[in-house]
């Protein structure tokens, strides 16, 4: 029960919708989001079968929002993002993240 409760699902459905409205929130946010588009394609050659990890600095609750979406513009494999537990708390918002990837843990232990 524990371990279902903390897994990821991922969605196509859910990752398009929250893609598209990472698109619509960043064009209200921000002028312009640079990408350093040699690390995504660096990226991209990467093989299939071997896992990335990235370690965003985590200075705001954006990084790991903008790293899904630059991931999901460029058409890379969605990250799994680990998530405060607290977020399941917030129905809609735990849902999201479930099926774009996320998994929720307990901040402390």
């Amino acid at each position: 029960e524990m371990l279902a409760e903390m897994a990821a699902s991922l969605s196509l459905p859910t990752v398009r919708f929250v893609g598209w409205l990472m698109t619509k929130v960043n064009r209200r946010l921000f002028s312009a989001i640079m990408v350093d588009e040699a690390s995504v394609e660096a990226l991209r050659s990467l093989p299939a079968d071997q896992p990335v990890i990235l370690l965003p600095t985590h200075r705001s609750y954006l990084d790991f929002l903008l790293v899904s979406w630059v991931l999901f513009t460029f058409d890379l494999k969605m990250p799994h993002i680990a998530a405060g537990s607290d977020f399941l708390n917030v129905a809609i918002i735990a849902s999201l993240f479930r099926g774009s990837g996320a998994f929720f843990m307990p901040r402390t232990l």
